[in-house]
């Protein structure tokens, strides 16, 4: 189920974008990950096909400070790599 806006529905690729920018900018380590986990959603279940746009952004994240939001990162990258060898 895609979102639908004034301009019609959003692709996934859309979507994944926008969320991975609002990870980016929000500065409260829960909302940072729960934007990453609807961001982990549509990268590993709804098309995977975008991992390797989105992979390199998402390292770019390991910076951070907040101790919470690096584990969920290492745990993604975890799940990313599970998925990219079942594949």
């Amino acid at each position: 189920m895609e979102m639908v806006g004034l301009s019609g529905a959003i692709s996934l690729r859309e979507l994944a974008v926008s969320y991975l920018n609002d990870a980016k900018v929000v500065s409260d380590a829960s909302t940072k990950t729960s934007k990453l986990k609807l961001l982990k959603e549509v990268l590993l279940h709804r098309d995977p096909s975008l991992l390797a746009e989105f992979v390199p952004h998402l390292m770019e994240l390991q910076t951070e400070r907040a101790a919470p939001i690096r584990n969920f990162l290492l745990q993604y990258v975890m799940h990313i790599s599970i998925k990219v060898h079942l594949m």
